[in-house]
């Protein structure tokens, strides 16, 4: 379930609220899965820590965050001349309505990358192996 779901979402622009969706979807899933907890005749819902416990996995938004640093990293990595390198730096102009916020995927990649505290993000993001290794503590960071 959750390879399928981060596949779509690493290319969302995600804002604090459709943040909030990947978690509220998967605690549901996990709910269904665990099911309640049988005691004394009764039964109850289990709560989102016992949930955690039980699953023992990082948090679905970390995991979506760490794909879409990883996919950063490797276009960083491309030739210059490679298409989604030059869509990626690009500006495409053009206006946008007062009432819209700008936000790009871009943005929120070096939104990410800052609450890493990655001074060199993109220097980083050349050496494979020093990203990778940024990239599994985006999935275990409560912050981020």
């Amino acid at each position: 379930m959750r390879p399928l779901f981060t596949y779509v979402t690493e290319t969302w622009t995600t804002t604090k609220n459709n943040e909030r969706r990947p978690s509220i979807f998967e605690r549901k899933i996990l709910h269904r899965i665990y099911g309640p907890i049988h005691k004394g005749g009764q039964s109850h819902k289990r709560y989102d820590r016992e949930l955690g416990e039980l699953y023992n996995e990082p948090n679905i938004v970390n995991v979506i965050k760490s794909s879409r640093l990883r996919w950063a990293g490797h276009v960083v990595r491309m030739d210059d001349k490679e298409l989604p390198k030059m869509i990626l730096w690009t500006n495409p102009g053009g206006q946008q309505r007062c009432d819209q916020l700008k936000s790009r995927w871009i943005d929120r990649v070096e939104e990410d990358a800052r609450k890493l505290v990655c001074k060199n993000k993109w220097v980083d993001a050349q050496d494979g192996g020093r990203w990778r290794h940024s990239l599994e503590e985006v999935k275990v960071h409560p912050g981020l």
